[in-house]
């Protein structure tokens, strides 16, 4: 056995050990949490377990600022038809969720997709299939929209339910939806409207996403975006040859 001023070296290295382990804890987890930077419920960055508390101030109009490799596109944000969604976007925005994050998916006709953490990785296989951890419900009013029977019929089939009381808004060029495979799967990742405004698909799609905004400044942005040749025009998820970077997303209120 070890002899004892041995053992009180050992005790000793223990103690130092442990204190280091605690600053970097204090460091890295403590002070962010205290100093507001860090969420409680985030598990690493920019992954968390449950959806942001209502923040934002439903009497103040609510803004985007989208700066990209390509320019910046500004948005003005449905915080009435989409509060939650908004809210959500006003989160992740203004915590660097998107900054360097790359538009995965473009139909040149149709959308242009991003806002999956996954693409700042070296593996293409996954973007597509990233989020912030938990999932944001729709907000879509069917009565708003003035879909028929038919449409309403399907929705319902397919597991969809109206939202009352919200002035949803439609699918257009140039406003801005949050991409989701199912219902009430929203997290992350958004496109914008690419199409032409008698485009058959967005009456199709209308319903199934939720609208959060409109382009005030930047369609031309966009229009660049759309030129850029994409990897495979016959996949689902065609890639731009060309890296379309957000740089920054902020959301702000006037």
């Amino acid at each position: 056995m070890f002899k004892e001023q041995n053992r009180i070296w050992w005790y000793m290295l223990g103690m130092v050990i442990l204190l280091a382990l605690l600053v970097v804890f204090a460091r890295d987890y403590v002070l962010p949490i205290v100093g507001g930077k860090k969420d409680i419920f985030e598990l690493e960055p920019y992954v968390y377990t449950v959806a942001p508390n209502f923040q934002i101030d439903l009497s103040r109009d609510y803004y985007a600022d989208v700066r990209t490799n390509f320019g910046i596109v500004t948005l003005d944000l449905f915080e009435k038809a989409a509060p939650v969604n908004v809210n959500n976007l006003n989160f992740l925005a203004n915590r660097g969720y998107y900054d360097g994050t790359k538009f995965h998916r473009l139909f040149p006709d149709f959308l242009i997709q991003g806002g999956d953490r996954n693409t700042l990785d070296e593996d293409p296989i996954n973007d597509g299939r990233g989020g912030p951890g938990y999932f944001v419900n729709d907000e879509i009013n069917w009565d708003s929209l003035k879909l028929d029977e038919a449409k309403r019929q399907e929705l319902i089939d397919r597991g969809y339910s109206s939202e009352p009381g919200l002035e949803s808004q439609p699918l257009l060029p140039y406003t801005m939806a949050m991409a989701s495979s199912l219902p009430d799967t929203n997290g992350s990742q958004f496109f914008f409207v690419l199409a032409g405004p008698n485009d058959p698909r967005l009456d199709i799609f209308n319903g199934y996403f939720t609208v959060v905004g409109k382009v005030i400044s930047g369609a031309d942005v966009l229009e660049r975006m759309r030129q850029i040749p994409v990897d495979d025009p016959n996949s689902p998820n065609p890639r731009p040859t060309q890296d379309v970077v957000i740089e920054r997303m902020t959301v702000y209120a006037r």
